[in-house]
């Protein structure tokens, strides 16, 4: 009324604005005031209208809050700023949620695409962090081996299907030739990325050719892409064990290096642990990748792990494409008898479960959609 009956626009923006403070999460709302100040040119105001809504919506996001309205937010912002695909991505994250179907095609074997890492690592694998794994993180790799014969597992002839792909996971990863898939009854339904970069390898449980095929082939390329980058020991070892790890892997590297709150006798055992596979004489350029990533994670080593896994989640995402598949692989991954919630859990059980919240972050994030936008993926 006031914008075309009377030609107040300047009653009519405050009343819109009023709206808005009053309704925060409606779209409506929202998009009624973007398109107010489209029509009268306003395109400063229209920025800072939908930098200010995406930005709380991905504060709430990166907090583990996830609402409908605030899925509905960054819909409407992506439409407004002309991004159809990066909406489309949004309303199948919202869907995921919600335990309903969710298909959006994936990289596939493009996925490991190593150009990819800026977008798909969380900010705490810095470029020294990234660096210091692909060049020393064999020892990791060594230090943690899991051997089949432990878990009573025997090697899967190489003409299975899972076999086959594993091959050319393997492949796309650029991973040494000759990959060897293992089988065991002992870890039900999951994948265990098990060799390294040079010599990959991987142990699955006697049921996990039962799982749904897209949960199936997440958990592959996850673990792929944990041996890519010389992470697979931190899907390995026990949370409580990491710090430990990560406190004597960096200070191999940089011996004036003092792991916070972790005693010396602990370091040095697991530092023996390490010895075998470490470089005989160490460039100097690892000490100092080694002291600033110490410096970056400070006293919480743990969550470098924690990093690592969900790097590789992310890769396995965009290789699938599909949230919901994604989800249901980490359910299937947690413990041998993993299962996926009901629908009606869903959004119960992600809240508590660390890697399933950070995926849906991640999945309504810009670095999943830019990185989707490189490879042409509609």
């Amino acid at each position: 009324i006031y914008g075309t009956a009377s030609r107040d626009l300047r009653k009519a923006e405050q009343t819109l604005e009023a709206g808005r403070r009053e309704f925060p999460t409606d779209v409506g709302v929202l998009r009624a005031l973007a398109e107010f100040y489209v029509r009268h040119k306003q395109t400063p105001a229209v920025n800072i209208l939908l930098d200010r809504a995406a930005g709380d919506a991905r504060r709430a996001f990166a907090g583990g809050r996830f609402t409908a309205p605030l899925f509905e937010t960054m819909v409407t912002v992506y439409e407004l700023r002309g991004k159809q695909d990066a909406a489309r991505v949004v309303a199948a994250t919202l869907a995921a949620y919600n335990g309903e179907p969710s298909p959006l095609a994936g990289a596939e074997g493009r996925a490991f695409d190593s150009r990819l890492d800026d977008l798909l690592a969380p900010d705490m694998l810095a470029p020294a962090a990234r660096m210091l794994l692909s060049r020393t993180g064999q020892a990791l790799d060594a230090a943690t081996a899991l051997d089949p014969r432990a878990v009573k597992a025997t090697p899967m002839p190489q003409g299975e299907p899972i076999a086959r792909l594993a091959a050319g996971m393997a492949q796309a990863a650029a991973l040494g030739a000759g990959v060897q898939v293992y089988v065991s009854p002992q870890i039900g339904r999951q994948c265990v990325a098990t060799g390294d970069a040079r010599a990959p390898a991987l142990v699955v449980g006697d049921t996990f050719a039962q799982l749904p095929e897209g949960a199936r082939t997440f958990l592959m390329i996850r673990a792929f892409k944990l041996m890519q980058v010389h992470g697979s020991a931190f899907s390995r070892v026990a949370p409580a064990e990491v710090p430990v790890l990560v406190g004597a892997w960096l200070r191999a590297f940089a011996p004036s290096y003092a792991p916070p709150g972790i005693p010396p006798q602990a370091i040095a055992q697991a530092m023996s642990r390490l010895q075998p596979a470490l470089p005989k004489r160490p460039e100097p350029d690892l000490g100092l990748a080694a002291l600033e990533v110490g410096g970056a994670v400070g006293p919480q080593l743990g969550l470098l792990g924690g990093a690592v896994l969900a790097w590789a989640n992310h890769a396995a995402l965009l290789g699938v494409g599909d949230l919901g598949a994604a989800l249901d692989g980490v359910a299937y991954g947690q413990s041998p008898r993993g299962e996926p919630p009901p629908p009606a859990d869903r959004a119960n059980w992600i809240a508590r479960t660390p890697e399933a919240k950070d995926l849906v972050a991640f999945s309504v994030g810009d670095g999943y959609t830019e990185a989707r936008s490189r490879l042409g993926i509609r």
